[in-house]
């Protein structure tokens, strides 16, 4: 499956922040359920698992992002689909999810899984809601 991943960042020019895209062929795993909280009330959940295999073609940025490359933070935003677009605000991201008719995923936990193994079994993983 192909995802495109948006890292936010700061553009120094319009000091805003902005959102780079970087398309990416992922594994990619969608899980739906509820849960019974506290009090009776309903909490419907999405939960997504995404891997990203090794290696890449655009170079993975592991601290200081500025928009070239890409990386994995919490909070960096997810949109199923090929989307090849410029850097855009995070307003941009939900209107162009919402006329693909896909979620915006908010990456919550991640981890780097390249640095042991053959480059078969390297990767990164992703969860988000």
């Amino acid at each position: 499956m192909t995802v495109t991943l948006f890292n936010a960042y700061v553009d120094p020019d319009q000091r805003l922040e902005v959102f780079h895209p970087t398309v990416l062929d992922v594994h990619y795993h969608e899980g739906r359920g509820s849960s019974l909280g506290s009090g009776g009330t309903v909490d419907a959940g999405h939960a997504y698992m995404i891997r990203i295999p090794y290696p890449q073609e655009e170079e993975y940025v592991r601290t200081g992002y500025s928009g070239r490359g890409w990386t994995l933070r919490n909070g960096d935003l997810i949109v199923p689909g090929a989307h090849k677009v410029g850097d855009v605000s995070k307003a941009d991201i939900t209107e162009l999810a919402k006329a693909a008719g896909v979620d915006v995923i908010t990456i919550t936990d991640f981890a780097n899984n390249t640095i042991h193994g053959s480059d078969r079994v390297k990767h990164w993983r992703i969860g988000g809601k």
